[in-house]
């Protein structure tokens, strides 16, 4: 019977360590899921800046485009004349 508790009472304490042990990386992998999302929150664009930053892309390069016909219209014209 002495045998039989100190096997169990080895058996509870081996379960209790391991369970120590589990407790200890779900609290590590908690701290570091919450220092990923704060270094994601403050060094990410959030998809709202990025469409106005890609909005603000594409108007300054359809000037270019129409200051770039400009210049080709006058070439042409130039071209043209004698």
């Amino acid at each position: 019977m002495i045998v039989l508790q100190a096997v169990a009472a080895g058996l509870v304490t081996l379960l209790w360590f391991n369970f120590k042990e589990m407790k200890h990386r779900a609290e590590r992998t908690a701290r570091e899921l919450a220092e990923f999302k704060l270094e994601v929150a403050k060094n990410y664009v959030s998809t709202p800046e990025l469409t106005q930053a890609i909005d603000g892309l594409n108007k300054t390069l359809e000037l270019f485009r129409s200051m770039l016909e400009r210049i080709e219209h006058k070439l042409d014209q130039k071209q043209d004349k004698p």
